[in-house]
């Protein structure tokens, strides 16, 4: 079944945990549903990333066709040179011309205000509203003038407030689309082409009954706009109220909001409580608003920033706000996609300047830093003096560029965990580990090291990098996409003896035979703290199962083995419950997706009474399906086959254990 939500930044339940679309997308109702979601970027944060499967960006131009569109556009040829500098120079105004009509929107103003147009999303709104309702006016009186909203003037004046409220009201309606009679006769009164000021544009719809017309904005975003400047006629409690609602959405509404007004005290904003919102939407709003008492405010209040997939404007506006702001970051997490086109190198370049001395306790940056974006990272940690915890990913890794990070670790005396990511490697990864024993403080006593898409060379640089860490708190070692066979087998088996303190061993989609398992297996003979082995996706089918078996006995310690999506098959399946009674501190095993069958599911569960710590044996189609500890079969057997379920119920009456056996179909 599938389910497709369109516009999902604009549903806001009062009660989300009642909701049913929230329950869908939880995957607490319908877990096996298909969803499909359509909406504003801003929704990813409304979304549990566990449940995100592939992320579609529908984001109109693209650069190449933003820069031509440019280029093709009817002005003078030094302007295409001037309006490309200066998009490189604002990304939120080149974030902007993602979508045709505001790209027409900015070369328009570009060429009319010769080359002299605002730095904000909100003064280039209302610069462009200025310009097409003066284009209109000029047709009745061509001395006519209007350089700010406020100048306009009687009929105008009218007819541009009724305009706005009907903007507010569609938007607290969730409407797009208005009705004639929603418009009204002061509205309807004009030339077609003249009607809201030629804000609106008018859709001929065909009824059983005949034409009918309806109304809707040129945009959304003007629609917001002119919310926006609604409320600003309000009384300054009803503004505080209204402008905490948009809040709450992330609406661009609020954006806007802090763009037209001019702030007197901090009491009336500390009525907000920025820190309940969104951090890298609140950078955009105080971005707009461009004053000291939004950024003094905002700064005291949010001290943690949380910033998921970010767009350049995102973090324009947050290097921004963090340059502007006085008051101390205690967290900066970064989550970006692995197609994004953010400068990450001019970001942390730009907050470099900022001294995180004393304050920034906790630095995570999910996104792939390319070798420039490496040394401005580098020059970042020089004032993250504090820094207890850090998350690091790299797109690749050279050997300057793992120096210069090893460089500035030495100097975090508090640093405690450690946690590294790489993507690829360009010959760094050596220089990298071996810095890990000389460079860093004395208090750190967790590192985390994954590794993603290595080929055989990236393999032995790791292989070889693991000989400098003895005595190091090394505590997990991911592998995922990566190839180890052969050389890179043998090689990896060598250097794991030297991470005593290793703890939890993952390798996921990655290229890895029967043989392979034995040669890696035989290294990890000597990690006596391996509590935690986890292969999965790898297809070391029913010989890889067989093998690790026969090891089984030299893992005493295990309390989790998990095995799924390996086609390990039932007679791997037999093989590991064969070998099963060696872990007596077993308490979490996972064989789902394995093509398990009624036999060797038995086989499993009988075998379980050996293992008096397990809880939960994972042995179902679909895991994690539930939340609670039990022996997961759902896929395994039909409801109605009964000889299948008495027979895994007399096994499970067996466990030592009172576990629960779920059934599926």
């Amino acid at each position: 079944m599938c389910f497709i939500i369109d516009g999902l930044d604009e549903y806001h339940p009062q009660d989300r945990d009642n909701s049913v679309i929230f329950q869908l997308l939880d995957k607490t109702f319908l877990p096996l549903a298909m969803i499909v979601v359509t909406s504003r970027p801003i929704a990813i944060a409304y979304l549990k990333e566990e449940f995100i499967t592939d992320k579609i960006k529908v984001i109109g131009f693209s650069k190449e066709q933003i820069l031509k569109y440019i280029h093709s556009f009817p002005f003078d040829t030094t302007y295409h040179t001037k309006l490309k500098e200066y998009l490189h120079s604002h990304p939120n105004v080149f974030n902007m011309c993602y979508l045709p009509v505001h790209a027409a929107m900015i070369c328009y103003l570009f060429k009319f205000q010769k080359g002299n147009i605002p730095n904000t999303q909100t003064k280039i709104y209302e610069k462009f509203i200025c310009f097409t309702i003066l284009r209109l006016l000029k047709r009745h009186n061509p001395k006519a003038q209007v350089h700010s909203l406020k100048d306009l003037k009687g009929s105008t004046s009218s007819h541009f407030n009724k305009l706005c409220q009907l903007a507010y009201i569609m938007t607290i309606n969730k409407k797009q689309l208005a009705t004639p009679e929603e418009m009204g006769d002061e509205l309807c009164e004009y030339n077609s082409d003249e009607r809201g000021l030629g804000l609106i544009s008018v859709n001929i719809m065909a009824e059983l009954s005949g034409f009918t017309e309806t109304y809707s904005f040129l945009h959304l975003t003007v629609q917001e706009f002119l919310t926006a400047y609604y409320i600003t006629s309000f009384d300054l409690d009803k503004q505080m109220k209204e402008v905490s609602n948009f809040l709450s959405m992330s609406s661009p509404v609020a954006i806007f909001y802090f763009g037209l007004v001019h702030f007197h005290g901090k009491e009336t904003l500390e009525k907000l409580h920025f820190k309940s919102y969104v951090s890298s939407f609140m950078c955009h709003c105080a971005f707009e608003s461009q004053q000291q008492i939004v950024y003094d405010v905002l700064g005291r209040q949010l001290s943690e920033y949380t910033i998921l997939f970010p767009t350049p404007s995102d973090l324009y506006a947050i290097s921004h706000f963090m340059l502007h702001s006085s008051h101390s970051i205690n967290r900066i997490s970064i989550n970006g996609s692995d197609d994004d086109d953010c400068d990450y190198a001019d970001f942390l370049h730009s907050i470099s300047r900022k001294d995180f001395s004393s304050s920034l306790l906790r630095l995570a940056i999910n996104s792939k830093l390319n070798n420039l974006a490496t040394f401005a990272l580098s020059d970042m940690l020089k004032s993250c003096t504090d820094l207890i915890s850090a998350t690091l990913s790299f797109h690749e890794i050279c050997p300057d560029g793992a120096e210069a990070i090893m460089s500035r670790l030495k100097h975090l005396e508090n640093l405690q965990s450690l946690t590294l990511r790489i993507y690829s490697t360009a010959g760094g990864i050596t220089t990298l580990l071996s810095g890990l024993t000389r460079s860093t403080g004395s208090k750190l006593n967790t590192v985390n090291l994954y590794f993603y898409d290595m080929d055989t060379k990236g393999m032995l640089e790791i292989s070889s990098g693991l000989h400098f860490l003895v005595d190091s708190s090394i505590f997990t070692l991911k592998l995922s996409g990566c190839s180890i066979d052969g050389d890179a087998a043998t090689a990896l088996a060598a250097g794991l003896p030297s991470v005593a303190n290793l703890y939890y061993l993952h390798i996921s989609n990655s290229i890895i035979s029967h043989n392979g398992v034995i040669t890696l297996l035989h290294g990890a003979h000597s990690l006596t703290q391996l509590t935690r082995l986890h292969i999965s996706h790898c297809n070391i089918g029913s010989d890889g199962a067989s093998a690790l078996a026969n090891q089984l006995q030299c893992f005493k310690q295990l309390h989790y083995l998990l095995l799924p999506q390996n086609n390990i098959g039932p007679d791997g399946a037999i093989s590991l419950a064969n070998q099963l009674h060696h872990l007596t501190e077993l308490q979490w095993f996972d064989l789902s997706h394995n093509n398990i069958d009624l036999k060797s599911a038995v086989a499993i569960i009988s075998a379980s009474k050996d293992c008096p710590c397990l809880v939960c044996i994972e042995l179902n189609i679909n895991p994690g399906s539930y939340s609670s500890y039990g022996i997961h079969v759902e896929g395994l057997v039909s409801l109605d086959d009964t000889t299948a379920i008495t027979e895994l119920k007399a096994a499970a009456q067996h466990s030592p254990k009172q576990r629960k056996l779920h059934f599926g179909f």
